[in-house]
């Protein structure tokens, strides 16, 4: 798979060989599982080279036309879980060009906590036989995400 037919018809031709959004507009592309493209033989992962490719110099090769196309005004934010289960490790020369942020998992307690405060406040203001479900109505949302994550797993040959 070429990034070009997924970005590619996004955007349109600044001038010569330079595209980007329309109209000086910005574009924020978002990839969900950024490690789970298989490795190839060798080692290499081509999508996520064409990603450091544009890191690195600003575009990418136009394969009809065979000339380097510049892509301005455009934005990557990546997500990516940890390595194993058909996740690997990425390249430290793409890794190189991202701030990283990273969290551990939180309890169900902590979950809990949140969840309920935010609906609470959401729902205060309503009937008192509402209010009384909220407690088992978080206790649920989160047994739904916990089961859900047993099979719902990501897996390498739908990555992207």
């Amino acid at each position: 798979m070429y990034i070009h037919s997924t970005i590619g018809p996004k955007l349109k031709r600044r001038k010569m060989g330079v595209l980007g959004p329309e109209n000086n507009k910005k574009a924020l592309i978002f990839i969900d599982d950024l490690n789970m493209p298989k490795k190839e033989i060798f080692g290499a992962q081509p999508v996520l080279e064409l990603i450091r490719q544009w890191y690195d110099h600003g575009g990418w090769y136009d394969m009809m036309e065979f000339e380097f196309k510049y892509v301005h005004d455009l934005f990557f934010l990546n997500a990516m879980g940890l390595p194993g289960g058909g996740r690997t490790i990425i390249s430290s020369r793409l890794v190189r060009h991202m701030n990283i942020i990273n969290y551990t998992n939180m309890t169900d307690r902590s979950i809990e906590k949140i969840f309920y405060t935010i609906i609470n406040g959401f729902y205060k203001n309503h009937s008192e036989q509402i209010v009384e479900l909220l407690p088992r109505l978080v206790k649920l949302a989160i047994k739904t995400y916990n089961e859900s994550l047993t099979f719902l797993l990501p897996i390498p040959k739908k990555a992207h």
